[in-house]
């Protein structure tokens, strides 16, 4: 996660969070796409027209499949669409979540869905659209929150658990995650069920550290083929 609570301005983050060159190439970056395209920055928390709440959901389902194909890995989101946009709209009117998108003229390009918690702002779901990938899309969201966390008095942006490289780059403070079995006092089958389960989370976390899981293996790109075409013809909109 990042923490900003010693943190009194972006640019004093950025001086000691990114190398010179990493705080050079940011900004390069940011002049570039500002000059090349009709850039606009928008944080949607506590308003947003419903037509236009739409039309960025649906694309922000496009450009996520999109992306994944292009990785080659399964989203799991893409399957539970219409309850992220069903969950969604009421709780940015009431300022629990935060909507942030990047427009070249009308066209969103860059849309992250973030969820708010006293000041806690948590990131959910992102994407971009690659046509634009030379950018650095990721980088430029990622100041863009920063500046808005500061601004509102923000002091934890949490990127949520999993590692990779954005984010240890981002990142200044790191944390494990635990998990809370419960399960009713005196059943016998209860019990049984909670060591099946505890088991698989200590292989599970084992292999991790082993550097098996989610390197070696990842179960991501292994259901990639397998959930592909049912992704392919999902249609999130159709009742259910």
């Amino acid at each position: 996660m990042v923490d900003l609570r010693d943190y009194k301005s972006l640019d004093e983050f950025l001086l000691q969070q990114l190398s010179t060159r990493n705080r050079k190439n940011l900004r390069s970056k940011q002049r570039k796409l500002e000059s090349d395209a009709d850039i606009r920055y928008c944080f949607y928390h506590g308003e947003i027209e419903k037509s236009e709440y739409d039309r960025i959901f649906d694309t922000f389902y496009q450009l996520l499949k999109k992306r994944f194909v292009e990785k080659e890995m399964f989203n799991r989101n893409l399957m539970h669409w219409k309850y992220y946009y069903e969950l969604a709209y009421p709780m940015i009117l009431n300022k629990q979540a935060l909507l942030f998108v990047i427009y070249d003229k009308d066209k969103p390009i860059t849309i992250t869905l973030n969820f708010l918690y006293d000041q806690h702002l948590f990131s959910y779901i992102q994407t971009y659209d690659i046509d634009y990938s030379q950018y650095n899309m990721g980088d430029i969201s990622m100041v863009k929150h920063l500046q808005w966390c500061l601004e509102n008095q923000i002091q934890i942006f949490d990127l949520s658990k999993g590692e990779n490289d954005y984010k240890l780059k981002w990142s200044n403070h790191r944390y494990e995650h635990f998990y809370h079995l419960f399960y009713k006092a005196g059943s016998i089958h209860a019990f049984l069920k909670a060591q099946v389960f505890q088991g698989k989370l200590r292989l599970a976390q084992y292999l991790r550290d082993k550097g098996i899981l989610g390197k070696l293996f990842q179960y991501d790109r292994f259901f990639f083929k397998r959930f592909q075409k049912k992704v392919a013809h999902h249609d999130w909109k159709a009742p259910e």
